[in-house]
């Protein structure tokens, strides 16, 4: 079997919510081959897993995710043991096989000469089914799985495609999105220079944006105020945009024990430089920050859930403690809120980049490039302003 591929319409493979997948098996034999049936799966899913203990990874997008369900699904009983409990869950969004050609489960055989052979394909996605994502402790992935049924098992050939769902998260459904937020922080610092002591005064925060709400491509535009009421002098500033998720599950994925959870905290942009505030004094810094391509805002999936949010941090001279000083949280959306269109954005590869979407069951046997990277839309100033 020279090649055994899915091929999609939609060249970006990219679709939205309630869309019709559309594509077609290729197939291309050296010799006859004899089969039951070719059949294609289509799958849509969340997934989440993690032992006890496993700490929160803090990563800046370099490091690549966790999320590889070949890791997942073959963690042994002893290393659960190791690791003291096991936490997961599923939500199957959808599932659906076809047969596309054959017999299926008669025993009479269909024969498929050399050569070349296309058979096409159409799925329609629920008008519910969640944007993809990767992350270090679960995801939510979406494929076609085409599976050739031979009479000896053992010669099944598999192949596998993934594809991105995009979000239709519309900011202009927001109430208040387009007003501005600013948050103040004030911490105390003591005489040893360690937080929340006696006496030595404080250090007190203002991050301000004009709008709450985002697309990717976007500049937030960052206003920051530091007071130093202190006795020292601050010497530096650091500010990030951090990805906050929220991973839900159960041991051993079972419905009726505790449901538990765990976090993780992904740098999306991150800026520190020296500065020179005297005591009882201020300075006002201001920021831009590009969204790049990342997942929107989710709330919807049961065991999955995504925000993000601004922190300012600073710290005095004579010490080794950031003090943090204040946290905003914005959201990330997938259509504006002007007049720009999903279709005058540019899907791009999340900023994270490419994970291990190889599982359990994909063997020697299984076709498909298994490095994936789910694409955001990614809107430019000029698009969002029309």
């Amino acid at each position: 079997m020279q090649i055994f591929a899915i091929e999609y319409d939609n060249a970006n493979h990219v679709f939205f919510p309630g869309q019709t997948v559309t594509g077609k098996v290729n197939l291309h034999l050296s010799n006859e081959k004899k089969i039951k049936g070719l059949y294609l799966t289509l799958f849509g899913g969340a997934l989440t897993d993690w032992n006890e203990g496993d700490a929160d990874p803090r990563t800046d997008g370099r490091r690549r995710s966790r999320a590889d369900s070949n890791i997942l699904e073959n963690r042994t009983r002893a290393s659960s043991m190791l690791y003291h409990r096991r936490y997961r869950s599923e939500q199957v969004f959808i599932k659906e096989k076809i047969l596309l050609i054959g017999n299926g489960d008669h025993e009479e055989l269909t024969v498929l000469p050399p050569g070349q052979h296309s058979y096409p394909f159409s799925f329609q996605l629920p008008v519910t089914a969640l944007p993809s994502f990767e992350g270090w402790h679960g995801h939510i992935r979406y494929y076609c799985k085409a599976h050739i049924d031979r009479p000896t098992p053992h010669f099944d050939k598999h192949s596998k495609e993934m594809f991105t769902v995009a979000g239709n998260y519309d900011l202009r459904k927001i109430p208040n999105a387009d007003v501005g937020i600013n948050v103040e922080d004030v911490e105390t610092i003591s005489s040893s220079g360690l937080c929340c002591g006696s006496g030595s005064g404080n250090i007190s925060s203002n991050t301000e944006v004009r709008k709450r709400a985002y697309v990717p491509g976007e500049v937030i535009q960052l206003k920051i105020t530091i007071k130093n009421k202190s006795s020292r002098i601050v010497k530096s500033e650091k500010v990030q945009m951090t990805q906050n998720i929220f991973y839900y599950g159960t041991q051993d994925g079972l419905a009726y024990e505790k449901q538990q959870s765990i976090n993780e905290t992904r740098i999306i942009w991150e800026k520190k430089e020296p500065v020179s505030i005297d005591p009882n004094s201020e300075s006002t810094f201001t920021e831009n920050i590009t969204i790049p391509a990342v997942a929107p805002t989710s709330n919807n999936c049961d065991i999955i859930k995504i925000h993000y949010s601004i922190q300012c941090k600073a710290a005095e001279s004579g010490i080794h403690h950031s003090f943090k000083t204040s946290s905003l949280p914005v959201i990330i959306g997938t259509i504006p809120l002007t007049s720009g269109s999903k279709e005058t954005a540019v899907f791009e590869n999340c900023v994270f980049g490419k994970v291990n979407v190889r599982e359990h069951d994909d063997n020697e046997h299984s076709h498909g490039n298994f490095m994936f990277s789910p694409k955001y839309a990614v809107y430019h100033e000029q698009q969002i302003n029309q």
